[in-house]
């Protein structure tokens, strides 16, 4: 390549050929559209992409069918044991009850029995071991004697007027109510205390003011 002399002995090169020039001028655009040409995949790669595609594809496909599939069956799985749990449970507390129901057979076979006192010790005798059973299990009654009522866990029936009881005491009860360790089962039905309210005193009559007839 031709050089040309500086003034102090310093070498230059020779402008570029004007086919360099415009190769180097060519746009981003045009660089990138050559390079695509350039990197076109033939026919059979492009046919072995595709099916690697298609192959990858049925892959994921047949995952998803087994992961639904193994979802489902866990649900049932669940629901199975669930339900045998549920069983398991009620068959304990049925089995609790049985000696109570035997109990209660035995009574009403003797329902005419004429010692009255006896009989009644019996069916008293049913009852506790039957309140024992539940208790055991976790059944508790609501307390109500002497108790204020709370509405999460009393329902009121009647209110009575009075002046003899703190407001909002509970005076009577009329359905036990329970709890199943923490769980409501049912509130307890009751009468409630509230204020006696005062008689309003009546308002006196106004006086209507008298005018003075015409003329006098």
């Amino acid at each position: 390549m031709p050089k040309i002399e500086r003034g102090e002995g310093e070498e230059k090169e020779a402008p570029q050929a004007k086919g360099e020039q415009k190769e180097k001028e060519s746009s981003p655009e045009e660089l990138a559209s050559k390079a695509a040409v350039k990197e076109k995949p033939t026919p059979a790669a492009r046919k072995k992409l595709i099916e690697k595609l298609t192959q990858e594809k049925e892959e994921f496909y047949d995952r998803l069918i087994r992961l639904q599939a193994d979802f489902e069956n866990y649900k049932k799985r669940i629901d199975k044991e669930r339900q045998e749990f549920y069983l398991y449970a009620l068959s304990e507390v049925i089995r609790e009850i049985l000696p109570t129901i035997d109990d209660l057979e035995r009574a009403l076979e003797k329902s005419d029995s004429k010692d009255i006192e006896s009989y009644q010790q019996g069916i008293e005798l049913i009852y506790n071991n039957l309140r024992e059973t539940l208790e055991k299990i976790g059944l508790q009654p609501i307390k109500t004697k002497e108790q204020v009522f709370d509405p999460h866990y009393h329902e009121a029936l009647f209110l009575e007027e009075t002046d003899q009881y703190q407001e909002n005491q509970i005076l009577e009860e009329y359905q036990k109510g329970y709890m199943l360790k923490d769980r409501l089962l049912r509130p307890a039905v009751v009468k409630v205390a509230v204020k006696k309210k005062q008689p309003q005193e009546p308002e006196p009559e106004q006086e209507e003011d008298e005018f003075p007839e015409k003329g006098q």
